[in-house]
């Protein structure tokens, strides 16, 4: 998962690995380094300021960091009024992801939305009162965020 805009990688490494405070880049497997795994993630970077409800529709945005092909991913989107209503329509849940890992969808208003980023096989519900766990299988990870208040 991300958190402030970081990325969590897992590392192996030998006992003698002296890692750096911070990495622009992930290390290479060599040396002292002997595998390394990047946690799947998703990042909200816009939601629109819109009431909740189906009266209006405004522009979601965001990042994905996978591993592999992206076309091997979606995202799916929910939208908090009184309940999380899967996003854009019941009947077109997907949203799929640019070869740079950006993301882009409409949405109706909600005054909190989360992006899942799932496995093609995740079939979201229409509406849930709670949103589903990441499984590692499904669910690879989700970002939560608030419009911003004016």
């Amino acid at each position: 998962t991300t958190h402030g805009g970081y990325q969590y990688a897992a590392l192996l490494v030998k006992a003698s690995y002296k890692p750096p405070g911070t990495m622009d880049t992930l290390p290479k497997v060599v040396g002292d380094v002997l595998a390394l795994d990047i946690i799947p993630s998703i990042t909200i970077t816009r939601v629109p300021n819109i009431l909740p409800g189906p009266a209006e529709m405004g522009e979601i945005t965001g990042t994905v960091r996978v591993v592999g092909n992206v076309e091997e991913y979606k995202v799916v989107i929910f939208a908090f009024g009184d309940a999380w209503y899967v996003q854009p329509f019941t009947a077109a849940p997907y949203t799929d992801i640019d070869e740079e890992g950006n993301w882009e969808t409409n949405t109706h208003g909600g005054s909190q939305y989360a992006a899942l980023l799932v496995k093609p096989s995740y079939e979201p519900p229409n509406t849930t009162g709670v949103l589903p766990k990441v499984d590692g299988k499904k669910v690879l990870a989700i970002a939560k965020a608030k419009p911003k208040k004016e």
